[in-house]
């Protein structure tokens, strides 16, 4: 174990300081619906070139933040497809001992979507963001 950490700093060393990866910027934002931040779910960008995505986490307020490589390392330069998909599980309040075992065996019926389902998918999410040098803060209102 030893040996592997050494051989990963000599090469960190070797290699220099940057990453060999194509340039990334960082990306933040905010995801609404109707004005209204989602807390949960994910927003992916899909480089329109087919290089590898980027995702984050929505969080409280409808923040989020890009990941490619490394946490917080943002999304490749040039444009994209995004997608956020959100929702959440329904708390079907209390229920029999049949009913919660119906419940195990049916977790589709148990979600909620927070955004509309077109949005969830790089076929048909019509939204799309370009990702330039520097920081990015790009802001989405998906309507109801």
């Amino acid at each position: 174990m030893v040996r592997v950490a050494i051989l990963g700093v000599a090469l960190a060393i070797l290699v220099g300081c940057g990453d060999g990866r194509d340039p990334r910027a960082p990306v933040t934002g905010r995801v609404t619906v109707g004005g209204e931040p989602i807390n949960e779910g994910y927003v992916v960008f899909y480089p329109l070139d087919g290089r590898r995505q980027a995702m984050g986490a929505i969080g409280e307020g409808g923040v989020y933040s890009l990941t490619t490589y490394e946490a917080g390392d943002g999304a490749f330069l040039g444009k994209h497809r995004v997608v956020i998909d959100a929702e959440h599980m329904v708390d079907p309040g209390p229920a029999s001992l049949e009913e919660e075992i119906e419940a195990t065996f049916a977790v589709e019926t148990q979600l909620e979507r927070l955004a509309p389902v077109k949005y969830a998918d790089p076929g048909t999410s019509p939204l799309e963001a370009e990702v330039t040098a520097g920081g990015n803060q790009l802001d989405f209102d998906i309507g109801e």
